[in-house]
């Protein structure tokens, strides 16, 4: 009986749950999808890690009606073939794409001395701070938009943060690339730039975030804050004061980032309106989800099969939706009380007094929110498309719905 090999390509990834299998085509982002037993039964010999997605099959199997088929499927979209095997002696060599996190948790957790070293800092990447919460503005988003997003808000106490003690954490990771993300006022951002030495901390980058109206009317007062990236957040584009700020910030030389906060169709117009009108170029639309929305998050939040099929996801983006959570992984929040969270979702993790270290190890330790994976989570867990998706967010948790999604 004459034999063949039969593979699929490396760049294809397989996803079978149960009755149903997806291939995915990660170069062009075709999607293909099976259920008859005799397909499943191919696709699981191809899965054995052994077999690195090529098998034998003889000829009587090829020429079953559903495999045939199957094949012919695969070759038209340059997913798979299979050739005579009496052209080789061995049978061929194929290599799968495998993703090595540096210092992977699991690797770490084993080896406690490794965990508590220097190496142990090169898992965070980012930190969001909340240098003080006084504000005049009464905005919609101000009570539940900092869940879900980098947002000022007035939900805690009066307090501003502990400049030393910001500053001993700050001097802990003054040899790593981290972002830091600063929320407040002018005057606390000045105390801030009061102590700031760019020689110090040479590897750290440093965003404010700030509500359009909280942008002074002395332009001077913001000129010196060139060694930031300034965020600017828009939660109501119909609102005139905060178009009249706008206008008053864009003729200022100053480069600026726009977050418009979306929470309906018409505020996405009103939105795309004005930055037409105003011309502005960097922006960023910003979802939000104030407990009455949720259609407006079904028609434009929610993905669905075409919508991942026409975003390409890489066979690396597969790979980290695997292993971490790129939402959460390597992020931690610093309010002005001084508590730390990964995200305010969950319980603190911590406080400013901690060592660093011992934040992010107990963190790395307890999997709090860095790890938190589709395939881990109902009904997630149960769907081929799990790793094809963004990864679960605060948006998932403001909504009390694991699955943003058409397909379930």
């Amino acid at each position: 009986m004459k034999k063949y090999w039969f593979y699929i390509e490396s760049y294809v990834y397989i996803s079978q749950k149960k009755d149903k299998v997806l291939l995915y085509n990660t170069l062009d982002g075709k999607l293909l999808e099976f259920n008859d037993k005799e397909t499943l039964k191919i696709i699981t010999r191809l899965k054995k890690s052994s077999n690195h997605q090529i098998i034998n099959l003889i000829e009587s199997e090829i020429k079953q009606p559903k495999i045939k088929k199957f094949i012919s499927i695969l070759k038209q979209h340059y997913m798979g073939d299979l050739y005579d095997s009496s052209l080789t002696k061995m049978k061929p060599i194929q290599l799968l794409p495998y993703l090595k996190i540096h210092n992977d948790v699991k690797f770490l957790l084993k080896n406690e001395n490794e965990l508590i070293g220097n190496h142990i800092l090169e898992n965070l990447y980012e930190i969001t701070i909340y240098l003080a919460n006084t504000c005049d503005t009464e905005c919609d988003i101000c009570n539940d938009g900092y869940k879900q997003f980098i947002c000022c808000n007035k939900r805690f106490n009066n307090s501003d943060i502990d400049l030393n003690e910001l500053w001993h954490t700050f001097y802990q990771l003054k040899n790593q690339p981290v972002n830091i993300n600063i929320i407040g006022n002018i005057k606390s951002i000045n105390d801030i730039l009061d102590r700031y030495n760019p020689n110090d901390f040479s590897f750290m980058s440093f965003s404010w975030y700030t509500h359009v109206l909280n942008i002074p009317d002395n332009f001077e007062l913001i000129k010196r804050f060139n060694n930031l990236n300034v965020s600017v957040i828009i939660s109501n584009p119909s609102d005139e004061k905060c178009v009249d700020k706008l206008k008053f910030i864009l003729k200022n030389d100053f480069k600026l980032k726009f977050y418009f906060i979306i929470q309906s169709d018409d505020s996405l117009n009103q939105a795309n309106d004005l930055i037409h009108k105003l011309n502005i170029s960097d922006y960023v639309f910003q979802p939000f989800y104030n407990g009455s929305n949720y259609d407006f998050f079904m028609s434009n939040v929610f993905n669905s099969k075409k919508d991942i099929q026409n975003h390409k996801v890489s066979f690396k983006d597969i790979l980290i939706n695997e292993k971490i959570n790129i939402n959460y992984f390597g992020r931690l929040i610093i309010t002005n009380t001084g508590d730390i969270f990964t995200s305010f979702y969950n319980k603190k993790i911590g406080s400013i007094k901690d060592d660093i270290k011992s934040v992010i190890l107990k963190e790395l330790k307890e999997n709090t929110n860095w790890r938190t994976l589709r395939r881990d989570y109902i009904p997630c867990k149960s769907c081929t498309y799990n790793l094809l998706c963004p990864p679960i967010s605060n948006i998932e948790k403001a909504l009390k719905k694991n699955n943003l999604c058409t397909i379930l």
